[in-house]
């Protein structure tokens, strides 16, 4: 049984709500259930309060994938075979420093390491590993690491440890920190089916198409 579905589980967490504000604004935070709340405990407290959170950092992802089919805009109906949202399916990053091709078909499959100015903290392929260095004060490298291992078109492995960019504003709850990019504590270690993430993240790629995970 999932820990979101323990009886006692649910009754600690629902005393601790009704009886300590703190917990509630801080760990209980922005979550919408138990199993959001166990899947994404303390937004609150990790997106605002330092050392959980660095504010206003310049990312920067150095990031090797090897073999997904990267976007193209001709194959925008294909795509939608395999979502009822294809706009998920998107370039992520254009200008690899080394890219090796492979034909497939009527399409090809890629593999690529790019340098560049930080996007995406789990970009999809059949292996994707990413080390991210959040810039601060232009001298200060607040680090990232993540893995995406797929199975098949439907499940894969994902990883992921340190302080991650992530928008200031990603929930519009922070206006007046539109355009910037904080680093946030957070971390994975998780097997993932298509399926079950779709309910919580419908932007969640199908296959080995290049989108975000």
């Amino acid at each position: 049984m999932n820990l979101w579905e323990q009886t006692w589980f649910i009754k600690t967490v629902t005393w601790l709500n009704n009886n300590w504000p703190w917990w509630k604004k801080q760990i209980w935070g922005y979550s919408i259930n138990m199993e959001d709340f166990v899947r994404n405990p303390a937004e609150e407290l990790r997106d605002n309060c330092f050392p959980f959170c660095f504010k206003d950092v310049n990312p920067k992802s150095y990031l090797f994938r090897y073999k997904f089919f990267p976007y193209l805009e001709t194959l925008v109906g294909w795509y939608a075979t395999y979502s009822s949202n294809p706009s998920t399916y998107h370039k992520i990053y254009p200008n690899p420093v080394w890219e090796k091709v492979w034909k497939y078909d009527n399409c090809y499959y890629v593999s690529s390491l790019v340098i560049d100015k930080w996007v995406t903290k789990y970009p999809n392929a059949t292996f994707m590993l990413q080390f991210i260095a959040s810039w601060k004060f232009g001298c200060i490298p607040i680090p990232f690491v993540s893995c995406n291992i797929r199975i098949n078109e439907l499940t894969y492995w994902q990883f992921g440890a340190g302080w991650g960019p992530q928008w200031a504003n990603y929930d519009g709850k922070h206006p007046d920190e539109e355009g910037k990019i904080n680093a946030v504590m957070c971390g994975k270690f998780r097997y993932v089916k298509y399926a079950d993430e779709s309910l919580f993240n419908p932007s969640d790629v199908y296959g080995y198409f290049e989108g975000d995970v």
